[in-house]
């Protein structure tokens, strides 16, 4: 007993040692910066006022400028951009999209006790959760929340065989801008490592969980280089479209006000030089009085008008084109996201769903293992040892009764060439029909 805990009082010293001399390596790396010009005014398209090195590119410095000034915004910025409209739907629309559906659990034996743990412990609501925060912030840690008695039980690795029963209390999704992730030495130091560049440890207002505890989702991941940089997850939705965002909203915002101004009109007056300024102010007030429909302005013979009107022609294209940019980059289709017709480009209105189904296909992918984890620990909290538990995602769309008519008749014409062919019995049709999901 006294041997296990000199070696636990061991370990406990080396990792705090490790990650001191980490603490160290970060503190040397400095930010890569760009040299300043001789004349900081200067235009896009002028000539570069950069001096020639030996170890310059040839790259012009604005195109880099361009390309890395886009960096990790920081959790509480992503926060307040997601608040935007279109922001937060770009995020949330297509993981409900993703999840309407539902999806089986293929183990016959305890998928009914599955789904009432699943509705306890809150099963979907954690996974939607997951799945938006890791859009948003760029990644998601799902705790495996345990009462245990044992002081330092999260510190060691999470060991599944040794769980024990009734001591789950749920799930919890921690927000990123709580968390500060420990790398050892050992994995920074060797690129060859199986953990190069990824935490052994999460350490959340003060208490340290081993990595085992969480499930990990990096929503898009970044090079090993960039990775203490975004916080050792990925980069997300917020960063990828609030500038488009931006310049979709500006656009719309300054399209008003073309609309708004986009009338000049000038009166000419005989001489107006000469008048008196008080009596030059009461003529034009009582013009922009009497200017519009129900007003009656008279004058001589020798005043003139004129009314110069700015065309408007195509600008709900051009702003809606900013708006389609954004769909673009959250890869939904713009009808969708937006609920308008398209404009500008190739505006068919043709719905680009296969490749949106595609997308949702992708976040299924990620969501699979988180759900795969959850139902495993579920069954050992009941004491029941049983890792085959597989998820099965449902169609992401429902056809319509046409579809289903259409379906059926086709099932209905293959059965009958295979009973005509001898391939199948009449009574091996009527059996497989009765097992038929999606027979009606």
């Amino acid at each position: 007993m006294f041997w296990n805990r000199k070696k636990q009082t061991e370990i406990k010293k080396e990792t705090k040692r490790e990650f001191r001399e980490v603490k160290r390596e970060m503190e040397k790396l400095k930010p890569y910066s760009l040299p300043t010009p001789e004349n900081t005014l200067f235009a896009m398209d002028s000539k570069s006022k950069f001096k020639k090195t030996q170890k310059d590119t040839g790259l012009d410095p604005c195109v880099l400028n361009h390309f890395i000034s886009d960096g990790f915004l920081g959790y509480q910025l992503l926060a307040q951009i997601s608040k935007n409209w279109l922001v937060n739907k770009a995020i949330k629309l297509p993981v409900e999209d993703c999840l309407r559906q539902g999806y089986n659990i293929n183990n016959e034996e305890y998928a009914n006790t599955l789904k009432e743990q699943a509705i306890k412990f809150k099963v979907d609501d954690v996974l939607k959760q997951a799945l938006v925060q890791s859009r948003s912030q760029g990644g998601a840690l799902v705790l495996i929340v345990v009462n245990s008695i044992e002081k330092d039980y999260y510190e060691d690795p999470f060991n599944i065989d040794s769980f024990k029963k009734g001591t789950l209390e749920g799930f919890k999704c921690i927000d990123l801008s709580f968390v500060t992730p420990e790398v050892l030495v050992r994995d920074i130091q060797n690129p060859a490592s199986m953990n190069y560049y990824e935490p052994t440890f999460y350490n959340i207002k003060g208490k340290r969980y081993h990595k085992s505890h969480f499930v990990k989702l990096v929503h898009n991941e970044v090079t090993d280089l960039l990775k203490p940089l975004y916080n050792y997850f990925g980069i997300s939705i917020t960063e990828d479209v609030y500038n488009q965002v931006f310049q979709a909203e500006d656009m719309s915002r300054e399209a008003v006000k073309i609309a708004k101004s986009k009338r000049f009109l000038s009166m000419g007056i005989n001489e107006f030089y000469t008048m008196d300024n008080y009596v030059l102010d009461s003529l034009v007030d009582d013009f922009i009085d009497k200017r519009d429909n129900f007003g009656l302005n008279l004058t001589d013979s020798s005043s003139t008008f004129f009314s110069n009107d700015t065309g408007l022609a195509d600008l709900d294209i051009t702003v809606m084109t900013q708006y389609q940019l954004v769909a673009s980059i959250v890869e939904i289709p713009s009808t969708k996201l937006l609920g308008t017709s398209p404009k500008g480009f190739n505006a068919t209105g043709e719905f680009e769903y296969k490749t949106y189904i595609q997308n949702l296909e992708s976040i299924q992918k990620k969501a699979t293992p988180i759900l795969e984890t959850i139902y495993k620990v579920l069954l050992r909290n009941l004491d029941i040892v049983e890792d085959d538990v597989n998820v099965q995602w449902e169609g992401l769309d429902s056809p319509t009764i046409k579809e289903w008519t259409d379906i059926d008749y086709i099932k209905a014409q293959t059965d009958d060439i295979k009973v005509n062919n001898g391939t199948l019995t009449p009574e091996a049709v009527i059996e497989l029909n009765k097992n038929d999901k999606e027979s009606r």
